[in-house]
């Protein structure tokens, strides 16, 4: 049951609206302390970092496959500040979004 809670999250996440671990937790019709124990014990993280790391491999995705502009993918992602997109996926991946475009380019070409 647990994979199929974190799958849940991971199906449910893009491109609907910004959730919050209650929104999930809500759907799924558990607590949201329950939400985090199963994500914790299967995962090993917690469900926010779940469904952060689920919006970041969104992102990087994006950034690789479409031609939209940085603000154009946080604003598709639902960030309503994009600093916090950028500090977000710099600390996630170490690299900037716009260095991650760049260095999968000059790799791949």
């Amino acid at each position: 049951m647990t994979s199929i809670i974190i799958s849940f999250i991971y199906w449910k996440i893009i491109p609907q609206k910004k959730k919050t671990v209650k929104d999930y937790a809500k759907m799924l019709n558990i607590t949201p302390n329950y939400l985090n124990t199963i994500t914790k014990s299967e995962a090993g993280k917690t469900a926010g970092e779940v469904i952060r790391g689920k919006t970041i491999l969104e992102a990087q995705r994006m950034l690789i496959f479409t031609t939209s502009s940085i603000s154009e993918i946080a604003y598709k992602l639902n960030f309503e500040d994009n600093s916090y997109f950028w500090k977000l996926f710099k600390k996630t991946t170490g690299l900037s979004p716009k260095e991650y475009r760049l260095n999968y380019i000059t790799h791949t070409l």
